[in-house]
Protein backbone atom coordinates (compact mmCIF):
# COMPACT_ATOMS: atom_id res chain seq x y z
CA UNK A 1 0.00 0.00 0.00
CA UNK A 2 1.42 3.33 -1.02
CA UNK A 3 0.54 5.52 1.92
CA UNK A 4 1.80 9.08 1.88
CA UNK A 5 0.22 9.97 5.20
CA UNK A 6 2.81 8.12 7.31
CA UNK A 7 6.43 7.08 7.30
CA UNK A 8 8.91 5.54 9.70
CA UNK A 9 11.94 6.91 11.52
CA UNK A 10 14.22 5.23 14.05
CA UNK A 11 15.14 7.24 17.10
CA UNK A 12 16.59 6.09 20.42
CA UNK A 13 15.57 2.45 20.03
CA UNK A 14 12.06 3.47 18.94
CA UNK A 15 10.36 3.21 15.59
CA UNK A 16 8.52 6.50 15.33
CA UNK A 17 5.52 6.46 12.99
CA UNK A 18 5.53 9.95 11.57
CA UNK A 19 2.29 11.32 10.12
CA UNK A 20 1.61 13.95 7.49
CA UNK A 21 -1.12 16.46 8.28
CA UNK A 22 -4.58 16.07 6.81
CA UNK A 23 -5.24 18.36 3.88
CA UNK A 24 -7.47 21.16 5.20
CA UNK A 25 -7.39 20.07 8.85
CA UNK A 26 -10.46 20.30 11.07
CA UNK A 27 -11.64 23.38 12.96
CA UNK A 28 -14.58 23.98 15.26
CA UNK A 29 -16.56 25.11 12.22
CA UNK A 30 -16.46 21.59 10.74
CA UNK A 31 -18.77 18.67 11.34
CA UNK A 32 -17.18 15.30 12.05
CA UNK A 33 -18.75 11.86 11.69
CA UNK A 34 -16.97 8.79 13.04
CA UNK A 35 -18.01 5.21 12.29
CA UNK A 36 -16.35 1.97 13.28
CA UNK A 37 -14.95 -0.14 16.07
CA UNK A 38 -14.70 0.64 19.77
CA UNK A 39 -11.43 2.45 19.05
CA UNK A 40 -13.54 5.01 17.17
CA UNK A 41 -15.41 5.63 20.41
CA UNK A 42 -12.21 6.74 22.16
CA UNK A 43 -11.45 9.41 19.57
CA UNK A 44 -15.06 10.43 19.00
CA UNK A 45 -15.87 10.85 22.68
CA UNK A 46 -12.80 13.04 23.17
CA UNK A 47 -13.95 15.26 20.31
CA UNK A 48 -17.46 15.43 21.79
CA UNK A 49 -16.08 16.34 25.22
CA UNK A 50 -14.15 19.17 23.59
CA UNK A 51 -17.41 20.43 22.04
CA UNK A 52 -16.70 19.66 18.40
CA UNK A 53 -19.76 19.03 16.22
CA UNK A 54 -19.66 15.22 16.20
CA UNK A 55 -21.93 12.37 15.13
CA UNK A 56 -20.36 9.28 16.67
CA UNK A 57 -21.36 5.82 15.43
CA UNK A 58 -24.96 6.63 14.43
CA UNK A 59 -25.76 2.88 14.39
CA UNK A 60 -23.50 2.03 17.32
CA UNK A 61 -20.14 0.28 17.35
CA UNK A 62 -19.47 -1.72 14.18
CA UNK A 63 -16.38 -3.65 13.18
CA UNK A 64 -16.36 -4.87 9.59
CA UNK A 65 -16.22 -2.88 6.33
CA UNK A 66 -19.25 -4.58 4.78
CA UNK A 67 -21.53 -3.51 7.63
CA UNK A 68 -20.06 0.01 7.63
CA UNK A 69 -20.67 0.26 3.89
CA UNK A 70 -24.28 -0.81 4.44
CA UNK A 71 -24.74 1.88 7.07
CA UNK A 72 -23.33 4.57 4.79
CA UNK A 73 -25.56 3.47 1.91
CA UNK A 74 -28.56 3.85 4.21
CA UNK A 75 -27.42 7.29 5.37
CA UNK A 76 -27.02 8.34 1.74
CA UNK A 77 -30.47 7.03 0.80
CA UNK A 78 -32.47 6.74 4.03
CA UNK A 79 -35.35 4.28 4.07
CA UNK A 80 -37.22 3.91 7.39
CA UNK A 81 -36.81 0.74 9.39
CA UNK A 82 -39.92 -1.43 9.72
CA UNK A 83 -41.01 -4.19 12.14
CA UNK A 84 -39.58 -6.72 9.68
CA UNK A 85 -36.09 -5.34 10.44
CA UNK A 86 -36.35 -6.23 14.13
CA UNK A 87 -35.76 -9.37 16.17
CA UNK A 88 -36.92 -10.19 19.73
CA UNK A 89 -34.53 -11.79 22.20
CA UNK A 90 -34.16 -11.78 26.00
CA UNK A 91 -37.15 -9.48 26.51
CA UNK A 92 -35.80 -6.82 24.14
CA UNK A 93 -36.36 -5.83 20.54
CA UNK A 94 -33.19 -5.40 18.48
CA UNK A 95 -32.21 -4.13 15.05
CA UNK A 96 -29.78 -6.26 13.05
CA UNK A 97 -28.07 -3.09 11.81
CA UNK A 98 -27.70 -1.43 15.22
CA UNK A 99 -25.69 -1.97 18.36
CA UNK A 100 -27.51 -3.29 21.42
CA UNK A 101 -27.46 0.16 23.05
CA UNK A 102 -30.45 0.95 20.82
CA UNK A 103 -32.42 -2.12 21.95
CA UNK A 104 -35.75 -1.54 23.66
CA UNK A 105 -38.51 -3.63 25.30
CA UNK A 106 -41.03 -1.76 23.11
CA UNK A 107 -40.68 -2.28 19.36
CA UNK A 108 -42.48 0.98 18.58
CA UNK A 109 -40.04 2.95 20.74
CA UNK A 110 -37.11 1.21 19.05
CA UNK A 111 -38.39 2.02 15.56
CA UNK A 112 -39.05 5.62 16.50
CA UNK A 113 -35.55 5.95 17.95
CA UNK A 114 -33.63 4.37 15.08
CA UNK A 115 -35.66 6.16 12.40
CA UNK A 116 -35.21 9.55 14.04
CA UNK A 117 -31.50 8.81 14.41
CA UNK A 118 -31.35 7.83 10.75
CA UNK A 119 -33.00 11.07 9.71
CA UNK A 120 -30.69 13.23 11.80
CA UNK A 121 -27.48 11.42 10.83
CA UNK A 122 -28.41 11.45 7.15
CA UNK A 123 -28.71 15.23 7.32
CA UNK A 124 -25.49 15.48 9.33
CA UNK A 125 -23.58 13.46 6.72
CA UNK A 126 -24.54 15.93 4.00
CA UNK A 127 -22.63 18.63 5.88
CA UNK A 128 -19.80 16.50 7.27
CA UNK A 129 -16.32 17.80 6.50
CA UNK A 130 -14.40 14.85 7.99
CA UNK A 131 -15.60 11.24 7.96
CA UNK A 132 -13.41 8.95 10.10
CA UNK A 133 -13.79 5.22 9.39
CA UNK A 134 -12.13 2.66 11.68
CA UNK A 135 -12.11 -0.93 10.46
CA UNK A 136 -11.58 -3.60 13.09
CA UNK A 137 -11.89 -6.91 11.26
CA UNK A 138 -12.62 -8.31 7.82
CA UNK A 139 -14.78 -11.03 9.37
CA UNK A 140 -18.54 -10.58 9.18
CA UNK A 141 -21.53 -12.46 10.62
CA UNK A 142 -24.54 -13.66 8.63
CA UNK A 143 -27.87 -15.23 9.52
CA UNK A 144 -27.98 -18.85 8.40
CA UNK A 145 -31.70 -18.59 7.70
CA UNK A 146 -31.44 -16.02 4.90
CA UNK A 147 -27.72 -15.08 4.57
CA UNK A 148 -28.44 -11.59 5.89
CA UNK A 149 -25.39 -9.61 7.00
CA UNK A 150 -25.75 -8.48 10.62
CA UNK A 151 -23.85 -5.82 12.50
CA UNK A 152 -24.62 -7.32 15.90
CA UNK A 153 -25.70 -10.80 17.01
CA UNK A 154 -27.55 -9.50 20.10
CA UNK A 155 -26.66 -12.60 22.15
CA UNK A 156 -28.74 -14.94 20.03
CA UNK A 157 -27.48 -18.55 19.92
CA UNK A 158 -24.24 -18.96 17.97
CA UNK A 159 -25.77 -21.59 15.70
CA UNK A 160 -28.07 -18.90 14.25
CA UNK A 161 -25.06 -17.42 12.45
CA UNK A 162 -22.08 -18.20 10.32
CA UNK A 163 -18.99 -16.05 9.87
CA UNK A 164 -16.68 -15.55 6.97
CA UNK A 165 -13.79 -13.29 6.04
CA UNK A 166 -14.58 -10.88 3.23
CA UNK A 167 -12.54 -11.22 0.06
CA UNK A 168 -10.31 -8.34 -1.01
CA UNK A 169 -12.01 -7.82 -4.36
CA UNK A 170 -15.42 -8.05 -2.70
CA UNK A 171 -14.54 -5.20 -0.35
CA UNK A 172 -13.13 -3.02 -3.11
CA UNK A 173 -16.16 -3.52 -5.35
CA UNK A 174 -18.46 -2.80 -2.42
CA UNK A 175 -16.74 0.41 -1.40
CA UNK A 176 -15.96 2.16 -4.69
CA UNK A 177 -19.62 3.10 -5.31
CA UNK A 178 -20.05 4.10 -1.65
CA UNK A 179 -17.15 6.56 -1.74
CA UNK A 180 -18.24 7.82 -5.14
CA UNK A 181 -21.73 8.50 -3.77
CA UNK A 182 -20.32 10.23 -0.68
CA UNK A 183 -18.29 12.59 -2.86
CA UNK A 184 -21.19 13.27 -5.18
CA UNK A 185 -23.52 14.14 -2.31
CA UNK A 186 -20.91 16.15 -0.41
CA UNK A 187 -17.97 17.33 -2.56
CA UNK A 188 -16.28 18.94 0.48
CA UNK A 189 -16.07 15.73 2.49
CA UNK A 190 -12.67 14.40 3.54
CA UNK A 191 -12.47 10.71 4.33
CA UNK A 192 -9.99 9.35 6.86
CA UNK A 193 -9.51 5.60 7.13
CA UNK A 194 -7.68 3.70 9.83
CA UNK A 195 -7.29 0.13 11.11
CA UNK A 196 -8.13 -0.51 14.75
CA UNK A 197 -5.19 -1.64 16.91
CA UNK A 198 -7.58 -3.86 18.88
CA UNK A 199 -6.69 -7.53 18.50
CA UNK A 200 -9.63 -9.76 17.55
CA UNK A 201 -8.67 -13.22 18.78
CA UNK A 202 -11.99 -14.98 18.17
CA UNK A 203 -10.33 -16.39 15.06
CA UNK A 204 -7.02 -16.92 16.86
CA UNK A 205 -3.78 -14.93 16.48
CA UNK A 206 -3.22 -16.08 12.90
CA UNK A 207 -6.82 -15.35 11.94
CA UNK A 208 -6.49 -11.88 13.43
CA UNK A 209 -3.39 -11.16 11.37
CA UNK A 210 -5.01 -12.47 8.18
CA UNK A 211 -8.03 -10.27 8.82
CA UNK A 212 -5.93 -7.16 9.49
CA UNK A 213 -3.87 -7.88 6.36
CA UNK A 214 -7.04 -7.96 4.28
CA UNK A 215 -8.03 -4.57 5.69
CA UNK A 216 -4.66 -3.05 4.79
CA UNK A 217 -4.80 -4.40 1.24
CA UNK A 218 -8.37 -3.18 0.90
CA UNK A 219 -7.50 0.36 2.02
CA UNK A 220 -4.46 0.36 -0.29
CA UNK A 221 -6.62 -0.55 -3.28
CA UNK A 222 -9.11 2.19 -2.43
CA UNK A 223 -6.31 4.76 -2.19
CA UNK A 224 -5.22 3.81 -5.70
CA UNK A 225 -8.73 4.60 -6.94
CA UNK A 226 -9.24 7.66 -4.70
CA UNK A 227 -5.82 9.32 -4.13
CA UNK A 228 -7.34 11.97 -1.86
CA UNK A 229 -8.33 9.40 0.78
CA UNK A 230 -6.44 10.00 4.01
CA UNK A 231 -4.93 7.17 6.06
CA UNK A 232 -4.21 7.56 9.77
CA UNK A 233 -1.82 4.86 11.07
CA UNK A 234 -3.37 4.06 14.47
CA UNK A 235 -2.55 0.35 14.11
CA UNK A 236 1.07 1.04 13.19
CA UNK A 237 1.48 3.50 16.05
CA UNK A 238 0.52 0.76 18.52
CA UNK A 239 2.42 -2.07 16.82
CA UNK A 240 5.64 -0.23 15.93
CA UNK A 241 5.88 2.97 17.96
CA UNK A 242 4.43 1.95 21.34
CA UNK A 243 5.14 -1.78 20.90
CA UNK A 244 4.66 -2.61 24.58
CA UNK A 245 1.88 -4.35 26.50
CA UNK A 246 1.93 -1.63 29.13
CA UNK A 247 -0.02 0.50 26.63
CA UNK A 248 -2.80 -2.10 26.55
CA UNK A 249 -5.67 -2.80 28.92
CA UNK A 250 -5.72 -5.76 31.29
CA UNK A 251 -7.04 -8.09 28.55
CA UNK A 252 -3.90 -7.33 26.47
CA UNK A 253 -6.11 -6.82 23.41
CA UNK A 254 -7.71 -3.39 23.86
CA UNK A 255 -5.65 -0.18 24.14
CA UNK A 256 -5.19 1.13 27.67
CA UNK A 257 -5.69 4.72 28.74
CA UNK A 258 -2.06 5.73 28.25
CA UNK A 259 -2.00 4.26 24.75
CA UNK A 260 -5.26 5.96 23.84
CA UNK A 261 -3.92 9.29 25.08
CA UNK A 262 -0.82 8.91 22.92
CA UNK A 263 -2.80 8.09 19.77
CA UNK A 264 -5.25 10.91 20.56
CA UNK A 265 -2.32 13.35 20.64
CA UNK A 266 -1.08 12.03 17.31
CA UNK A 267 -4.58 12.33 15.85
CA UNK A 268 -4.97 15.94 16.97
CA UNK A 269 -1.55 16.87 15.61
CA UNK A 270 -2.44 15.24 12.28
CA UNK A 271 -6.11 16.06 11.72
CA UNK A 272 -6.90 19.24 13.69
CA UNK A 273 -5.94 22.76 12.71
CA UNK A 274 -3.39 24.19 15.19
CA UNK A 275 -5.53 27.31 15.46
CA UNK A 276 -8.06 25.37 17.59
CA UNK A 277 -5.61 24.10 20.21
CA UNK A 278 -5.89 27.09 22.55
CA UNK A 279 -9.69 26.90 22.57
CA UNK A 280 -9.54 23.10 23.03
CA UNK A 281 -7.41 23.59 26.15
CA UNK A 282 -9.85 26.16 27.52
CA UNK A 283 -12.84 23.93 26.84
CA UNK A 284 -11.14 20.94 28.45
CA UNK A 285 -10.30 22.97 31.53
CA UNK A 286 -13.92 24.12 31.90
CA UNK A 287 -15.32 20.62 31.43
CA UNK A 288 -12.95 19.17 34.04
CA UNK A 289 -13.79 21.94 36.49
CA UNK A 290 -17.54 21.44 36.03
CA UNK A 291 -17.24 17.71 36.70
CA UNK A 292 -15.09 18.24 39.79
CA UNK A 293 -17.02 16.85 42.74
CA UNK A 294 -17.29 19.10 45.77
CA UNK A 295 -16.76 17.75 49.25
CA UNK A 296 -19.47 16.70 51.65
CA UNK A 297 -20.35 20.33 52.37
CA UNK A 298 -20.77 23.06 49.78
CA UNK A 299 -18.42 25.65 51.25
CA UNK A 300 -18.23 29.31 50.41
CA UNK A 301 -14.96 28.63 48.62
CA UNK A 302 -16.61 26.09 46.35
CA UNK A 303 -19.53 28.46 45.71
CA UNK A 304 -17.03 31.05 44.53
CA UNK A 305 -15.34 28.37 42.40
CA UNK A 306 -18.69 27.48 40.77
CA UNK A 307 -19.43 31.14 40.09
CA UNK A 308 -16.01 31.54 38.46
CA UNK A 309 -16.64 28.57 36.17
CA UNK A 310 -20.03 29.91 35.14
CA UNK A 311 -18.42 33.25 34.33
CA UNK A 312 -15.76 31.43 32.27
CA UNK A 313 -18.45 29.62 30.32
CA UNK A 314 -20.30 32.86 29.60
CA UNK A 315 -17.10 34.55 28.47
CA UNK A 316 -16.01 31.67 26.20
CA UNK A 317 -19.48 31.31 24.67
CA UNK A 318 -19.69 35.02 24.00
CA UNK A 319 -16.55 34.73 21.87
CA UNK A 320 -17.47 31.30 20.47
CA UNK A 321 -21.28 31.06 20.25
CA UNK A 322 -21.09 27.67 18.52
CA UNK A 323 -19.99 25.99 21.78
CA UNK A 324 -22.60 24.21 23.88
CA UNK A 325 -21.94 24.08 27.63
CA UNK A 326 -25.54 23.27 28.56
CA UNK A 327 -24.54 20.09 30.39
CA UNK A 328 -21.79 21.81 32.37
CA UNK A 329 -24.07 24.72 33.33
CA UNK A 330 -26.67 22.26 34.63
CA UNK A 331 -24.02 20.48 36.71
CA UNK A 332 -22.77 23.74 38.20
CA UNK A 333 -26.26 25.07 38.92
CA UNK A 334 -27.13 21.73 40.51
CA UNK A 335 -24.18 22.06 42.86
CA UNK A 336 -25.42 25.46 44.01
CA UNK A 337 -28.84 23.96 44.74
CA UNK A 338 -27.51 20.85 46.47
CA UNK A 339 -27.44 22.26 50.00
CA UNK A 340 -30.61 24.31 49.77
CA UNK A 341 -33.58 23.17 51.90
Amino acid sequence: MSVKSSYYKRENLRTLVETVSLNLPVTYADRIMLIGSCFTEHIGNRLKTLKFAVDLNPFGIVYNPLSIAGQLRLLLNPEPFTPDDLVFNQDLWHSWMHHSRFSDPDSANLLQSVNEGLRQSSQFLKQTRLLVLTFGTANAYYLKSNNQLVSNCHQLPADFFYTRQAELQELVECWIPVITALKEQNPDIRICMTVSPVRYFKEGPTGNQMSKSTLFLFIGKLMEVFPDLFYFPSYEIFMDDLRDYRFYDADLMHPGQEGVEYVWKRFTDTCLDPSVFALMNEVESIVKAAHHRPGKYLTGAHRRFVAQQMERISSVCEKNPFLDFHEEMEILQGQLRSDQP
